[in-house]
């Protein structure tokens, strides 16, 4: 018996590609409800939860989903 299939290295820059769309695509979502103030992240994933935003490999947000996006959005911008 075999375990768990790992991803190829072709497969894997996709997900990663496929994640980069995901964190632009939210990224300003959760930094237009931290300049509104809320500042609790287990506060905004309710809220993108209650508007029906999907989480990537989630059913849900939780306060680590919207954490895990800001810190890739911070790692990406220049300087």
């Amino acid at each position: 018996m075999t375990g768990p299939r790992k991803p190829g290295c072709d497969e894997q820059l996709v997900w990663q590609d496929i994640f980069s769309a995901f964190v632009e695509a939210t990224l300003p979502l959760i930094r237009d409800h931290l300049a509104r103030g809320v500042g609790h992240h287990g506060m905004i994933a309710n809220l993108l939860n209650a508007r029906g935003i999907p989480c990537f490999g989630h059913a849900r947000w939780t306060a680590t989903d919207i954490r895990m996006v800001l810190s890739h959005g911070a790692s990406r911008e220049p300087g």
